[in-house]
């Protein structure tokens, strides 16, 4: 691994940024066309970022090695994926999948059987877990300085502008159109580019943490003198790139507002008050300014704005909602039994639609691809030892940010820190009830934050 100077390739960097915006756009690449596309295109960087590094043009950062740990618990969860897939002696599968053995005698197989159900749709979950593996290496490579982690936020945030601000006018203007495509569902919700409006709340939850993370950043950490020094400090911040990203703050809450998503507006907010209490707390750069940049956040952009695009609709939907127009409490109990027949080690990645039907009871009439509990799917598909790696792995990253924002002098990075942690955490609460991570576009983004943490925990002399 290369030490000292950093060498690094700045066309490589603008084709993995132009990637970060891109992957929400066809449908949060929640399509085969598209998320093979994605694959293509992270595949491609990587491949040129090996050679560059073979031919000593660009070098490997130390953030790389520090963050083993997380690699190695992905690492891991994959290689397991990968077992998923082998072939085992019905003898031996009896020990560790009865019910995946029980399903290979009934079909006349007594010889040999994979853990996976259907070992087609596992090869297609390993192959998109190997690019989101190989994002996270890529970004520990590319995004090597100051000045790259800005352009990194800033391009998050941009990506989040349009999705915000294409949502909210497709649905102020009733011309209710996706990504090209007349929108068939969710009309009269903000749904950006992506095809549930639960997605792109998702989505947009993280941007806001990015940008929340920006501005904090950016702030100042000198007191006023007087009412002339916070006169000028005024005008300076209206005419600085911080009013741009306040403005731009804005328009993205009003779009998250515009989805009607219950608990991605819940998430949002939780989030925000758990990340905003545990800085201010902890962190060295959590000023009078912090303070009240995060208070005038709550309180302005969240009570009075969503009041104004109308938030008292969402808690009135809220209220009126009942079991009886919604079955995800059964899904999940159908869901549960799946788990109880295969709890150690699942039914394969991406075998949940195709093995629910199995499981669905009478009260359940519709077509569930998706188990709308990320932490229910996971454990249904990977089984404990699969999803116990990516916990920790989560953790972990949970972790770094926490001590990131306790002892990093670096206002950038404890900004970023925070981005990371609140980006992270509100995901966390939102896949209670939603399936965020089972959506490309959103999963590369919450790797994205997990990446973020470990860039700003282990960097100790980036680059600025």
């Amino acid at each position: 691994m290369h030490q000292g100077k950093s060498i690094t390739h700045p066309y490589l960097t603008f084709l993995f940024l132009a990637l970060v915006f891109w992957l929400p756009l066809p449908l949060g690449s929640n399509r085969a066309w598209a998320w093979s596309m994605m694959e293509i295109w992270i595949f491609v960087i990587a491949i040129s970022t090996l050679i560059l590094v073979y031919k000593n043009k660009l070098t490997v950062p130390e953030s790389v090695a520090k963050a083993k740990p997380v690699l190695l618990l992905i690492a891991g969860f994959l290689v397991w994926t990968g077992i998923q897939i082998i072939p085992l002696p019905v003898n031996l599968l009896q020990l560790i999948s009865p019910h995946a053995a029980k399903i290979a005698t009934a079909s006349g197989n007594i010889g040999y059987a994979s853990i996976a159900i259907d070992p087609d749709l596992t090869v297609k979950s390993l192959l998109k877990g190997l690019s989101f593996i190989t994002l996270i290496i890529l970004m520990l490579i590319l995004i090597d300085s100051h000045k790259k982690i800005r352009w990194l936020a800033y391009t998050v945030l941009v990506a989040g502008l349009f999705q915000a601000a294409f949502g909210s006018w497709m649905v102020l203007s009733g011309m209710e159109y996706s990504f090209f495509i007349e929108k068939e569902a969710y009309r009269g919700f903000a749904t950006g580019t992506f095809i549930n409006r639960n997605h792109l709340a998702g989505y947009l939850e993280m941007v806001l943490a990015v940008g929340i993370g920006l501005l904090i950043s950016n702030l100042s950490n000198e007191r006023s003198r007087d009412w002339r020094d916070r006169l000028r400090r005024l005008s300076e911040t209206l005419l600085s790139p911080k009013a741009l990203i306040r403005v731009t703050l804005i328009v993205i809450c009003i779009g998250l507002i515009l989805t009607k998503s219950r608990m991605g507006n819940a998430a949002f907010f939780s989030s925000l008050i758990i990340s905003g209490l545990l800085f201010l707390l902890i962190a060295r750069h959590a000023t009078r300014s912090t303070t009240i940049f995060l208070i005038s956040l709550v309180v302005l952009d969240i009570i009075l704005i969503g009041s104004w695009v109308g938030v008292g609709k969402v808690v009135q939907r809220m209220e009126n909602t009942s079991a009886a127009t919604e079955h995800r409490d059964e899904v999940a109990r159908d869901t549960i039994s799946m788990i109880k027949e295969q709890p150690l080690t699942g039914i394969g990645g991406g075998n949940y639609s195709s093995v629910f039907p199995n499981y669905q009871q009478l009260d359940v009439w519709d077509n569930y691809y998706h188990a709308h509990n990320d932490y229910l799917e996971f454990l249904s598909e990977y089984g404990l030892i699969g999803t116990m790696c990516l916990a920790a792995a989560v953790f972990y990253c949970l972790l770094m940010a926490f001590q990131a924002m306790r002892r990093r002098h670096s206002a950038l990075m404890q900004g970023m820190a925070f981005a990371s942690f609140m980006g992270i955490v509100s995901i966390l609460i939102h896949s209670s009830v939603d399936f965020n991570l089972q959506v490309p576009a959103n999963a590369a983004m919450f790797i994205l934050l997990m990446g973020l943490s470990v860039i700003v925990t282990t960097t100790d002399h980036i680059h600025r």
